[in-house]
C-alpha cells in the first residue's frame, strides 16, 4: 500500500497547539459550542479547542485497505487530501480521512460533528461515484469498509448527490430512507459554488442518540440545505457506540485522483 504522509505534516499539522487568546469565528454552518475545534493555518494544525481530553488531540489520518494512495498536504491555510485509485477496481472503495478516535457516543448521547472544505476536484462525469463526507462510525482511525457508519456525503456521479446514508458496514450504508435528496432544490447554484468557483462549504451532522433522530446539513456560500432522518441502526435504545468522528473521502474512479481541502474539523457533545 503507497502511503505518502509528508514530514511536514507530521511535524506540525498533526502535532497541534491550543489556542489562548480570544476565539476566531467558526465557519458559516459549523456546530455551536464546540467541544473539539481543529482550524488547518500556518502550515500546520491548531487546536483551537479540546474540552474532550486533559490534554488536547490531534486529529488522527487513517485510510482503507484498498491499493489507493493517499496524501495528506498541509497547505498555508488547509489540509489537503488527495486519494488516488488503483486501476484496477478492489473489493473495498479507497478511502481516507481524519478522524477524532476513543469517543464513545452511544444510545442516550447527542452529538454533532461538521466540517469546512473546499477545491473538490475530480471528473464530474465518471459512470463512478467519488464523495466527500463527515461521518461518525465505529472503529479506530484505519476507515475500514467494515465498519458501520453514519454519513452525510456529497456524492459526484453523474450530477451531484447530497445523502445521508447509514449501515452496519460500508457495503450497506444505503440513503436513509425519506434522508436522500438526489436532486435537491438549489443544486445548480450548489454546483456552481462549490465544483467551479470552489467556494468553501461545510457538512455538518447533528446526532441526537436520545431522540433516535438527527439533522444533516449543507452549508453553501448562499444556500442552507437541512435533511432531519431517523436512525435505523445507531438507535436511542439501541446500536454499537460511535468511536470515530471526522472527515472522510471516497474514490471509485480506477486510476484517477481526487481530491478536497479541509480547513475546519469540529465536534460538540450535547
Amino acid at each position: 500500500m503507497k502511503n505518502m504522509l509528508f514530514a511536514l505534516l507530521l511535524a506540525s499539522s498533526l502535532g497541534g497547539c491550543q489556542k489562548k487568546e480570544a476565539l476566531p469565528d467558526p465557519p458559516a454552518g459549523a456546530v455551536q459550542a464546540p467541544s473539539y475545534w481543529t482550524k488547518f493555518e500556518g502550515l500546520g494544525c491548531c487546536i483551537v479547542i479540546d474540552t474532550l481530553h486533559t490534554n488536547p488531540k490531534a486529529l488522527q489520518p487513517g485510510q482503507g485497505g484498498a491499493e489507493d494512495t493517499v496524501a495528506w498536504i498541509a497547505k498555508p491555510d488547509a489540509l489537503r487530501m488527495e486519494l488516488k485509485a488503483p486501476a484496477t477496481p478492489q473489493p473495498n472503495t479507497p478511502s481516507m480521512g481524519i478522524f477524532k478516535i476513543k469517543q464513545d457516543f452511544g444510545p442516550g448521547t447527542h452529538f454533532s460533528v461538521s466540517a469546512t472544505f473546499r477545491n473538490p476536484e475530480g471528473r464530474m462525469d465518471g459512470s463512478k461515484p467519488w464523495t466527500v463526507v463527515v461521518v461518525a462510525r465505529t472503529g479506530g482511525v484505519a476507515d475500514r469498509s467494515d465498519l458501520g457508519r453514519l454519513q452525510l456525503s456529497l456524492r459526484v456521479k453523474s450530477g451531484v448527490h447530497l445523502r445521508v446514508q447509514e449501515g452496519l458496514d460500508a457495503p450497506s450504508a444505503d440513503p436513509v430512507p425519506g434522508a436522500a435528496v438526489p436532486d435537491f432544490v438549489p443544486a445548480d447554484i450548489v454546483y456552481k459554488e462549490i465544483y467551479l468557483e470552489h467556494k468553501p462549504f461545510t457538512l455538518q451532522l447533528d446526532v441526537n442518540r436520545k431522540s433516535g433522530k438527527g439533522v444533516a446539513t449543507l452549508t453553501t456560500a448562499t444556500q442552507t440545505v437541512s435533511i432531519p432522518f431517523e436512525m435505523g441502526v445507531f438507535k436511542k435504545d439501541s446500536g454499537d457506540p460511535l468511536t470515530a468522528v471526522g472527515v472522510a473521502m471516497a474514490n471509485n474512479l480506477p486510476g484517477e485522483t481526487v481530491s478536497v481541502e479541509v480547513t475546519d474539523v469540529m465536534v460538540a457533545k450535547h
